[in-house]
C-alpha cells in the first residue's frame, strides 16, 4: 500500500491471510486495516466525520457509512468517497493485485487533519489546506455512471 508518493507500507501475504495488518495509526485510532480471504484483498477504513457525524466507512471492499448526501462509486480496481459537492475525499486504486494506492483526508478524532494525495502529504493541520484537490476518478452521480470512469 502506498499513501500518495513514495510512502509505502508493505506486508507479506502469509499475514494479510492470517488476519491482516494495520499499516498506520494515529495514536489509538486505526484508520485503516488490510487482509485476504482466498486470493483477494480486503481493504478496511474508518474516517473520523467530526463531532456529531458519523463516521465514512469501508468494511471489507464494501461501502458502509455515508453521510446524507456523500456519494460513492467503484470498480473492480478503485473506489472513490465524494462528498455533498462531489469533491473526492478518499480514494484507493489497486495498481496490481498487491499495491493499493491510497489518497484522502484522514481526520483524526484526538485533532489534526492529515492529507495524501499526488502532489505530498501535509499534516497534522487544524483543517484541509486549501490547496489540496483530488482529481476525481469516477463520474457522478454514481446511480446514474456505476462504475464509469470520469472524462481525462
Amino acid at each position: 500500500m502506498s499513501f500518495y508518493r513514495g510512502v509505502i507500507v508493505e506486508q507479506s501475504v502469509e499475514i494479510l491471510r492470517r488476519g491482516g495488518t494495520i499499516p498506520f495509526r494515529f495514536g489509538d485510532f486505526v484508520p485503516v486495516t488490510l487482509c485476504m480471504k482466498g486470493d483477494e484483498l480486503f481493504f478496511s477504513f474508518k474516517l473520523w466525520g467530526g463531532n456529531g457525524k458519523p463516521p465514512i466507512e469501508v468494511e471489507n471492499n464494501e461501502f458502509k457509512v455515508r453521510p446524507v448526501n456523500w456519494d460513492r462509486n467503484s470498480s473492480a480496481n478503485a473506489l472513490e468517497v465524494v462528498d455533498e459537492k462531489q469533491v473526492p475525499i478518499f480514494q484507493m486504486v489497486r495498481k496490481t493485485p498487491s499495491h493499493i494506492v491510497v489518497n484522502g483526508i484522514f481526520p483524526n478524532p484526538s485533532g489534526g487533519i492529515w492529507v495524501f494525495g499526488p502532489a505530498g502529504a501535509f499534516g497534522p493541520a487544524p483543517e484541509v489546506p486549501s490547496n489540496f484537490k483530488l482529481k476525481a476518478i469516477f463520474r457522478y452521480p454514481s446511480w446514474k455512471y456505476p462504475g464509469q470512469y470520469a472524462n481525462p
